[in-house]
């Protein structure tokens, strides 16, 4: 037991910055930036708690018989950290993002009441918005916790941010009533400026190929548009709803197979959403 202890402390102290006290939730602010900050940092702690325990199993082996218990907790543990991830990445996220800390509220009806039937060659004004937000979610994320939040987990948090923005702008495209081919290519040119602050928010260009072609399927033929969504289940399932909503022949096929339609592509989705949980659960075992 005491090599154990003295292996779990020597390993730990590389992490220390990344294991952070956690105050006593508020149930007021769940929504709140603190509050999604320190579930992140939590989440980074489980996860290094788990890497501590794996890389420590050959000395558990040495001086415990029976492997049960251990192999039992570290099976959980992987599961109950997949599960709290994806909580926090599918539902408390995107909710924090969009209601209290970004704050793109505003954001529907500045895209119902903008132009859509001419081409401006730059973005609307609502892009450069979204984007000074970003920054400023940025330096806010810098100095959380007195800057011991981890990079990568900074990182992660602005793509995530990004992508809930992304989300809404489209989701706010989809519902726009009248607009002819000069105002899809706007919106292209929309998405386009706020797709260009990603290299220098998290390093990397975020890959926005399926949204465009998102803007083009709208016109296509119902087996055409059920095709094309069965292969971007990475795409959030709320912006394929809007798009059957949309697309003139989706709307012309009787209600019956309207809502056949929608229960494919939904069933499709809890397939792929529980293989993939499912996946990461097994390779993390592994």
């Amino acid at each position: 037991m005491v090599r154990i202890r003295d292996f779990l402390h020597n390993s730990s102290y590389k992490y220390t910055d990344s294991i952070y006290p956690l105050p006593v939730p508020d149930k007021k602010a769940t929504s709140s930036f603190d509050s999604v900050s320190d579930s992140v940092i939590a989440l980074e702690s489980v996860k290094h708690v788990i890497e501590v325990v794996t890389l420590a199993e050959d000395y558990v082996k040495e001086i415990v018989p029976d492997m049960t218990l251990y192999y039992d907790f570290k099976n959980k543990s992987l599961k109950f950290m997949a599960d709290l991830a994806d909580f926090l990445d599918e539902v408390r996220l995107p909710k924090a993002l969009s209601v209290t800390i970004i704050q793109i509220d505003w954001l529907s009806n500045s895209v119902n009441t903008a132009k859509w039937d001419e081409k401006f060659e730059e973005p609307h004004n609502f892009v450069e918005r979204l984007r000074d937000s970003l920054t400023d979610l940025k330096k806010r994320l810098e100095s959380t916790g007195g800057g011991k939040l981890p990079g990568y987990s900074q990182s992660r948090l602005l793509k995530k941010s990004l992508q809930v923005m992304v989300e809404h702008l489209i989701d706010a495209f989809s519902k726009v009533k009248k607009c002819n081919s000069l105002g899809k290519q706007q919106m292209k040119i929309d998405l386009r400026g706020l797709e260009s602050i990603s290299s220098s928010l998290f390093g990397e260009q975020l890959n926005l190929s399926a949204y465009y072609e998102y803007l083009e399927i709208w016109k296509r033929s119902p087996d055409e548009i059920e095709s094309w969504i069965l292969s971007h289940i990475e795409l959030p399932l709320k912006i394929h709803r809007a798009l059957l909503l949309t697309a003139p022949e989706v709307n012309s096929m009787s209600k019956s197979n309207r809502a056949a339609l929608q229960f494919r592509i939904e069933e499709k989705y809890k397939e792929v959403m529980s293989y993939e949980k499912g996946t990461l659960v097994s390779n993390s075992v592994h």
